[in-house]
């Protein structure tokens, strides 16, 4: 994809700007690629949301913005949730104590500069409820 969040638990000191990424998309500021492109690729993005909170004792809340006619290029992303994650199997700053365990993920954004759905690798954490995609060896 090309663009991340930085990797602290691996001493990264920036976040990781790769334009030669295979998803990679020079017209998205900041980098990053988009979830047109992704689909295209044959992934067949799901608009799930998001449901999030930041601790145990509280009640998790889904994000309630939704893609609107000043927001999106893609006819069939009007009225979808316009923040979504997939939860990647990568870890992000692991927790020995077992009092969290956070990951990367797949983050959705659509605004007026991301009027195609902006994908880009963000932090998560096991509070919360996201999509998972499966990837499985194509059999010949």
């Amino acid at each position: 994809m090309g663009a991340s969040t930085k990797d602290d638990s691996n001493g990264e000191k920036a976040a990781i700007n790769d334009k030669t990424a295979l998803y990679y998309d020079t017209s998205i500021s900041g980098g990053g690629s988009t979830i047109k492109i992704f689909n295209e690729a044959g992934w067949n993005f799901a608009f799930l949301g998001v449901r999030s909170k930041t601790s145990t004792s509280q009640t998790g809340a889904y994000n309630l913005l939704i893609t609107d006619d000043t927001k999106y290029t893609v006819a069939e992303f009007l009225g979808k949730p316009s923040l979504n994650q997939i939860m990647t199997s990568t870890p992000y700053m692991p927790n020995v104590a077992g009092t969290n365990v956070q990951y990367f993920c797949l983050m959705t954004t659509f605004t007026k500069d991301y009027r195609s759905g902006r994908l880009s690798l963000s932090y998560g954490n096991y509070l919360h409820g996201m999509e998972v995609r499966c990837v499985r060896k194509a059999t010949e």
